[in-house]
């Protein structure tokens, strides 16, 4: 009886090791089976990469070479700054050759990738404008600023030898209180006044607006219509009363 009962003993045992031994067959094939579906998964998307980019995804791009491509400011369109430097050589012909060539490179250092050429030219004007400089021949006032006319004038008539007689009566002067209701500046009431003086005297005051500051300068008259011209072509716009 022991006997047998040790037979069934071993019988039951035996089973129980084959079933487990298919069970960890079952398993390592499972394993075997995703593991390549894995494999397949991640070489696909290898394959991808690779097919989709001459790059390595996983490679990190610096903060620098984003900037540098993204924000890179565009370079000035070739047209425009060939116009830009006729026009800096046409509103500087007045002056001494040297003093002239200097002006002009200064003139063209101002026309960057990213700047407007009137904001270049308005800067400018702005700087050279100034007492101190030895660039005369320019006008640069805040809007409003009609008293500052006068005493820029005298130089403006001055570099292009002209009479210094005109004058404005910054105190008496009523006609510029209607400004608003023409669209323009209160400055530009004396800057058309001058225009017109310098027309009798054939020459041209040319004017630009560029936000709060109005810039003049003069020219021959004879010269206006290629100023113009070279203006519209370097994207600038220019106001002319005379």
């Amino acid at each position: 009886m022991t006997r047998v009962r040790i037979l069934i003993a071993g019988a039951l045992l035996a089973l129980v090791g084959l079933g487990s031994i298919a069970g960890l067959g079952s398993t390592a094939a499972a394993q075997e089976d995703g593991e390549g579906e894995a494999t397949e998964f991640v070489r696909g998307r290898l394959t991808d990469r690779k097919g989709t980019a001459d790059r390595d995804d996983d490679e990190p791009v610096p903060d620098g070479k984003i900037i540098r491509e993204d924000f890179r400011p565009e370079p000035v369109d070739p047209g425009v700054r060939a116009a830009f430097e006729a026009l800096a050589t046409a509103i500087t012909a007045h002056l001494p050759a040297e003093l002239g060539a200097k002006a002009q490179r200064q003139l063209l250092a101002k026309l960057k990738p990213g700047t407007e050429p009137i904001d270049a030219l308005s800067q400018w004007i702005s700087k050279v404008s100034a007492p101190s400089s030895s660039v005369h021949g320019f006008v640069a006032v805040d809007w409003k600023a009609r008293e500052e006319i006068q005493w820029q004038a005298e130089r403006l008539l001055k570099a292009h030898q002209l009479p210094p007689t005109w004058t404005y009566a910054v105190n008496e002067d009523q006609t510029w209180q209607a400004w608003g209701e023409r669209g323009e500046a209160p400055v530009d009431t004396p800057l058309k006044l001058l225009g017109a003086f310098m027309a009798a005297h054939d020459h041209a005051l040319v004017r630009l607006h560029n936000d709060d500051l109005v810039c003049a300068f003069a020219i021959p008259a004879q010269a206006l219509p290629e100023v113009q011209r070279l203006a519209q072509a370097a994207q600038i716009a220019l106001a002319v009363d005379a």
